[in-house]
């Protein structure tokens, strides 16, 4: 059994520079946030511009199936890049998918939360798929090639890249926003690391409505 919650980032004696790092991640974060909201304009309705963010995929899921950007038809999506060795963001935005899609009820059948792993050396199908369990069985675990993966964060405009190893351990540095997607795959908004459960929970109402 893993266990998620004794994983630690890589000690590199340098708190200073792990604050950095930390402090630069949000700003990084903040930015994206700030320029999805302005393509987007609006959450409640298709914008120009769409086109720009999301796009066609294909990768392995960790129940061994090919998923694309098509896989599931009538539902709204959400995307979030992470992976298993994180030792807070991950952990702590998969828990609120997983509350998000509890508040929603009914409605919840009408999204499909997608978990992106951005560390596809160590994340095999098998850590995948008893990770995601951890959190909810509802949430569908991608594990895409090398390749695969810069063509998704190209395509979805998400940011991703691996620290120095250090011992044979290292971290990786990613996106932290939850995209959101209508059924018909145009990019509806995002959703905020912290953001009030209330706040997101009434964009998830607004999307699955739509």
């Amino acid at each position: 059994m893993l266990d998620f919650g004794a994983r630690q980032y890589r000690s590199d004696g340098n708190v200073k520079v792990k604050m950095f790092r930390v402090v630069a991640l949000g700003l990084c974060a903040a930015l994206i946030s700030m320029m999805l909201f302005v393509w987007s304009q609006s959450e409640d309705k298709p914008v120009a511009g769409v086109a720009d963010i999301g796009g066609e995929f294909s990768m392995m899921s960790a129940q061994g199936e090919t998923i694309t950007d098509q896989s599931f038809p009538g539902k709204a999506k959400m995307y979030f890049l992470g992976f298993t060795h994180c030792p807070d963001v991950c952990p702590t935005t998969l828990s609120d998918i997983s509350n998000w899609l509890k508040q929603l009820g009914a409605d919840a059948d009408k999204l499909q939360p997608i978990f992106v792993t951005a560390d596809p050396e160590r994340d095999t199908t098998e850590i995948l798929k008893e990770y995601v369990g951890y959190f909810d069985a509802r949430i569908a675990a991608l594990r895409p090639t090398k390749e695969e993966l810069d063509q998704f964060a190209k395509n979805f405009k998400v940011y991703y890249k691996k620290g120095p190893v250090d011992n044979g351990s290292y971290s990786v540095d990613h996106t932290a926003l939850v995209l959101l997607f209508r059924e018909d795959n145009s990019f509806f908004g995002t959703i905020d690391f912290h953001e009030e459960r209330d706040i997101a929970v009434a964009k998830l109402r607004r999307l699955v409505a739509n």
